[in-house]
């Protein structure tokens, strides 16, 4: 399974470099070049690519420009577990609580 990979089929990243990672990757899949990327987002080629390399210092207005060209969304998922959801889920399944293998 992809690092990135989540259970409900969104994409999880942790750093600039997988996120510039996942915008190239669907930009091509669009069939955009970066030019025409920069173009319909307002921003320019230089940036994109940046963004693509994963430069850490990315202005999060455009990256929301870019990431609506490319009908993509952004999503805040606490990376922290929900406790009480684990418990639930033990008792269903009548497992001891620190057998989550």
């Amino acid at each position: 399974m992809d690092d990135r990979a989540h259970p409900l089929g969104v994409e999880v990243f942790r750093s600039t470099r997988e996120l510039g990672a996942a915008v190239r990757d669907r930009r091509n899949e669009r069939e955009l070049t970066q030019a025409e990327l920069a173009r319909r987002a307002g921003v320019s080629r230089e940036w994109v690519n940046a963004l693509e390399r994963g430069k850490p210092n990315v202005n999060v207005t455009q990256l929301m420009d870019v990431l609506e060209v490319l009908d993509l969304a952004l999503d805040l998922t606490p990376l922290t577990r929900d406790t009480r959801a684990d418990e639930i889920i033990d008792e269903l399944f009548g497992r001891e609580p620190d057998d989550h293998s």
